[in-house]
Formats: C-alpha cells, structure tokens, sequence
C-alpha cells in the first residue's frame, strides 16, 4: 500500500505500480496538493515515447495550472523508464496499461 502525502508545495511523487503479470510501471504523481478538488488527469504518451517526453510534459503543466493531480507513466516497451524493447511495444499493451495505471490510480 502506498500514502503520498499533500502539501502545499509541487513536488513529483514516483512510484512503480506492478500489473497483474509482475510487470513494472513508472508512474509520476503531480500536483497532490490539488487532491481536494477530485480532479485527475492520466497521461499515456505515445508509441516509442516516455512520460518525459515535451508534449507530455506540456500536457502535464496544464492540467497542473487547472489544479489536477496527474498520474504519468511509462508504458512497457516504451524509452523510458523500465523495459526498454520497443520492438515488442503493440496497441493492446498500450491499452492494458492504461487499464492497470488508471485502476491503480482509483486507490
């Protein structure tokens, strides 16, 4: 079980979310002091990408300037963080963890 705490101050939370097949996720949690609001925002970036990545990012700074809490991550077979074998990345593991990052981000 995880807590992140709120403050008053912007910082990046990062956390490793696990699917249901042992598989890491890197996710990125901004804006926990906007948690009162029950606003959140989940970004995916794109085939071959990372949450890094600048339109991510600039994605992320608006929904941060509407005060959301936002949920980023780096999907399997993606270059970021994790495993980086872009020749297995398809659609449906796209789709899937999707799935487990906004089921894991409903907790």
């Amino acid at each position: 079980m995880l807590t992140v705490a709120c403050s008053n101050v912007q910082q990046s939370q990062k956390i490793q979310v696990q699917n249901a097949q042992n598989d890491t996720f890197f996710v990125t949690v901004d804006g926990m002091e906007n948690a009162k609001t029950s606003k959140l925002a989940i970004l995916q970036h794109g085939l071959a990408s990372n949450k890094e990545h600048a339109a991510v990012q600039a994605a992320n700074k608006a929904f941060l300037d509407n005060h959301y809490v936002v949920v980023s991550f780096d999907s399997r077979y993606s270059l970021g963080e994790g495993n980086n074998d872009v020749t297995r990345v398809r659609l449906t593991t796209f789709e899937e963890d999707l799935a487990t990052v906004a089921s894991w981000a409903k907790t």
